[in-house]
């Protein structure tokens, strides 16, 4: 009977804090979700100067991987005009591609994906694809589901 009543008032402890801790995800959620982008006005959420705060990867070997501006040395500045994509570094140029936005519809062609994306082209004209996500003040290049490289985490400056 008392393995009984010590199991019932575990149970409802870890029920109560399961509800509270899903009430911080959603609480976080809806900051995230407020004012939906869509793609009529994505461009005008991308369009400034974003700094680069987070890389993070996940490696079949090695587990998670982060690289940050601390554990690289590195303080880059992603700044999107209408058309361009340039990164710099300390007022150097590192590269400067074209970008356009999307949803996966152009892609799947089903109407129900209007998950954002951003498609980076390079010299040669092809492109990667990275889905698009905005929290906040901060924009994520999420490139987890392919093996083109990790989340980008960027906050908007100024």
């Amino acid at each position: 009977m008392n393995r009984m009543i010590v199991f019932s008032v575990v149970l409802v402890v870890f029920a109560i804090s399961a509800c509270n801790s899903d009430r911080d995800l959603l609480a976080h959620k809806k900051e995230c979700c407020s004012g939906m982008v869509t793609k009529d006005n994505a461009v005008d959420h991308v369009i400034g100067s974003w700094k680069w705060i987070e890389t993070s990867y996940f490696s079949a070997n090695r587990g998670q991987l982060l690289k940050t501006p601390q554990t690289t040395g590195k303080m880059l500045t992603y700044t999107f005009d209408n058309d361009t994509l340039t990164i710099s570094s300390g007022g150097m140029i590192i590269e400067k591609t074209r970008y356009e936005i999307g949803t996966l519809r152009d892609i799947t062609h089903f109407t129900q994906d209007t998950t954002l994306i951003i498609r980076l082209f390079n010299a040669e004209n092809s492109h990667k694809i990275s889905l698009l996500h905005f929290c906040g003040d901060s924009m994520i290049l999420v490139n987890s589901y392919n093996s083109m490289g990790g989340n980008i985490k960027l906050r908007k400056e100024g």
